[in-house]
């Protein structure tokens, strides 16, 4: 009788990763992987648990720490915890609470994790819970990647997660830290990537539906190193406060900047009964700006590393708007002239500039001429970006995007479609690629 003469389980450890990994999305073909044999376990544990959702409120994290307990076995494969809880419409109350005490015990038994991201979550400040005991013993701090997001962290909660945690990538939009007191700088000392998103603030849920709050993200730029080499920044460009902190950040900390993402599809437009007077290029070429950001930086001086830059910019529609009778304009044009403004002062060694089109809702089913894109310089656009000899990478990027206004949905929902389907966007886009082409910014 003879006898394989390679055993079952023979090929390279790497090789059995990999397979793994091909299979990442088939849950059902990794768990059959699993039970061939104690070789392809490893292998299969890998891509089936590197990624932990916990849909949760204080109950759902208690058990979750039960079970890390549990299976130290299965903790140790697990490098990126997401706690989400989504809010739905109408709800009035904040999201379920977690104490800060069980957020860092999960940490804890997390030997590699990578990444922790709080979705939709509200992390109670011990200091208010006579039962919250830090302990004496800190978690230790380790490489990771903070993502905060929709949601509400109590000052000194905010301040534990930067003890025990090295963040080397933070991420956050609407995220919300009442009385948040100047960030130290020791928070940011080894980050790399900044990705600040919109409705940040120093304020409640619902103080920030009535616009009352104080910024928080100018507190995160001035506590950040200069040291950073990616940076994505949401602004609104008729906030001065917001347009002040991201001037002072790259005047002050942008020299080793070498990938920066600028987002003003957030900029607040204003409805005008007519705007041909600001349509004017002005003494500049460029023309009337807002008067919150009417000074300008020069990027090539702040930003001399600066080889990518993305830029995203508003869509709106220049006819009649829905629920009047009247016909309105916007003032959205202005956001492009002052892109372009900037993206004229960048460093000439620019090698890849995309611009991120962000449509609302209400021009989709109006046709190019009657939004903001006619109104848009393109000549200028084209002077502009001839003059980077070294550019090897130029895009323009469409997503549809609808707002639900907080008053109505206790977070701001956005709903970022790209690439859909229907006849009517895509009729746009491609009118939109047409259009573009047609001026010499795009190969066709």
């Amino acid at each position: 009788m003879s006898t394989h003469p390679f055993k079952r389980s023979s090929l390279a450890p790497e090789l059995r990763l990999d397979i793994a990994l091909y299979l990442k999305e088939d849950y059902l073909s990794l768990k059959q992987l699993s039970c061939v044999s104690r070789e392809w376990l490893d292998s299969a544990r890998i891509p089936l648990f590197e990624k932990f959702t916990l849909f949760t409120n204080t109950k759902t994290l208690k058990k979750l720490l039960r079970f890390l307990r549990g299976t130290p076995h299965l903790a140790r494969y697990i490098r990126t915890l997401s706690v989400d809880r989504r809010i739905e419409f109408e709800v009035e109350r904040l999201p379920p609470k977690m104490r800060i005490e069980d957020l860092l015990t999960a940490v804890t038994l997390l030997p590699n994790l990578r990444e922790l991201a709080l979705l939709s979550c509200t992390v109670l400040d011990p200091r208010t819970d006579p039962v919250v005991d830090i302990g004496s013993a800190p978690p230790k701090p380790r490489p990771c990647k903070l993502t905060l997001s929709d949601s509400h962290i109590h000052q000194c909660a905010f301040a534990e997660l930067f003890r025990s945690l090295t963040v080397i990538d933070f991420s956050a939009t609407r995220l919300f830290v009442p009385g948040l007191e100047p960030i130290p700088t020791t928070f940011f000392l080894a980050t790399q990537t900044i990705n600040l998103g919109p409705w940040m603030g120093v304020a409640s849920f619902k103080e920030v539906e009535h616009n009352r709050r104080q910024p928080l993200m100018a507190n995160i730029l001035d506590a950040c190193p200069d040291t950073s080499t990616k940076v994505d920044v949401a602004c609104n460009l008729r906030d001065v406060g917001e347009v002040d902190a991201m001037y002072r950040f790259l005047e002050k900390k942008g020299r080793h900047i070498e990938n920066l993402r600028l987002d003003f599809s957030k900029t607040r437009k204003e409805f005008i009964k007519n705007n041909s007077p600001l349509r004017g290029s002005g003494p500049d070429g460029f023309g009337r700006m807002f008067r919150e950001c009417d000074r300008m930086i020069q990027l090539s001086d702040c930003c001399p590393s600066l080889r990518t830059l993305e830029i995203y910019l508003p869509v709106s529609s220049e006819t009649t708007w829905p629920f009047t009778l009247q016909e309105r304009e916007t003032d959205s044009f202005v956001v492009w002239r002052y892109a372009l403004r900037m993206l004229a002062s960048a460093p000439r060694t620019l090698t890849s500039i995309a611009i991120d089109v962000l449509v609302t809702f209400d021009v989709e089913q109006q046709i190019i001429d009657r939004s903001t894109i006619p109104l848009v310089d393109w000549e200028k656009w084209a002077q502009v970006l001839r003059e980077f000899k070294d550019l090897k990478r130029l895009s323009f990027g469409w997503q549809h995007v609808m707002y639900v206004p907080m008053r109505y949905v206790r977070k701001e929902f956005d709903l970022l479609q790209s690439g859909r389907e229907d006849d009517l966007c895509s009729h746009w886009m491609e009118a939109f690629r047409d259009y573009v082409t047609e001026k010499h910014l795009l190969h066709s």
